[in-house]
């Protein structure tokens, strides 16, 4: 009996459901967290970036050329051995 009264007793605040569990207060804090975690997540795959292409440029670029060197060096002795792949 004293439950039915609870339920049927006019409610003071009339703003629907959503409106009540999302108040200005939470929707500024949720704002603030995606903000930050934006602003994170960028430097984060910035700083990612910029070494990988430190590391592109410091050790992957060298070997390249390196083995492209040996390559025509390779090259340049069989044409020069008289090796021909098109007969």
């Amino acid at each position: 009996m004293i439950l039915t009264q609870i339920l049927l007793r006019a409610r003071l605040d009339r703003r629907p459901l959503y409106r009540r569990i999302l108040t200005n207060r939470r929707l500024d804090i949720l704002f603030t967290g995606t903000i930050r975690i934006l602003i994170g997540l960028t430097l984060a795959l910035t700083s990612v970036v910029f070494t990988e292409i430190g590391v592109y440029i410091a050790y992957v670029l060298p070997e390249r050329k390196r083995a492209q060197k040996l390559i025509e060096q390779e090259l340049v002795k069989a044409d020069s051995a008289g090796f021909n792949l098109r007969k």
